[in-house]
């Protein structure tokens, strides 16, 4: 018996993480943002947020974050003892505040030691909006480099996450991830 209960297990969270084939071509992605793909992308659906990635999350992402509400976390998966502890989006917070925001959720999501590379104002979907770049390691070490780009909009936080591994994937993608940061637009 314990054995059917572990499969069963196994195969509802294996259905959680199932990833959809992106084409190379115009889209519409998490309900909220037409983007322009040069490149073929894997699709996963998370709790608002869209993940895409070529070669695997743990190398490479793209997440198009649908909106944070007022009070709410930026990464709200997780355990609800973490959760209570991760700092809130507020609608009225100031463009130097939003770079504390998103520099300590990234921290508090799973990266560690994460640096500030460069934190400037930015177009995004047309809105006034930030780019943070930064790098950060793994629990176990690996380097990463990534970048947020978004805007405040309708008093929401909407913003595209890219990250990949400082070795070589964050390089291999960042001429499709600029083309579909370049085309995008709100519904």
């Amino acid at each position: 018996m314990k054995r059917i209960l572990f499969v069963l297990a196994m195969c509802l969270g294996a259905s959680a993480c199932v990833y959809t084939h992106i084409e190379a071509k115009p889209q519409t992605v998490a309900g909220a943002f037409h983007v322009n793909t040069p490149v073929e992308w894997n699709q996963r659906d998370q709790e608002k947020m869209t993940v895409w990635t070529i070669d695997g999350q743990g190398l490479q992402l793209l997440g198009f974050v649908n909106g944070i509400d007022d009070g709410q976390v930026l990464y709200p998966g997780g355990q609800p003892d973490i959760i209570d502890k991760l700092p809130k989006f507020d609608k009225k917070m100031s463009l130097p505040e939003i770079r504390e925001l998103l520099l300590n959720s990234i921290e508090a999501s799973s990266l560690e030691d994460v640096r500030e590379e460069r934190f400037e104002p930015a177009k995004f979907g047309g809105e006034d909006g930030f780019r943070l770049q930064y790098r950060a390691a793994s629990k176990q070490g690996l380097e990463y480099r990534g970048m947020l780009v978004g805007a405040v909009r309708n008093g929401k936080l909407w913003f595209v996450q890219y990250a990949g591994t400082d070795l070589y994937y964050y390089e291999k993608a960042l001429p499709a991830v600029e083309e579909i940061l370049n085309s995008l637009k709100f519904i």
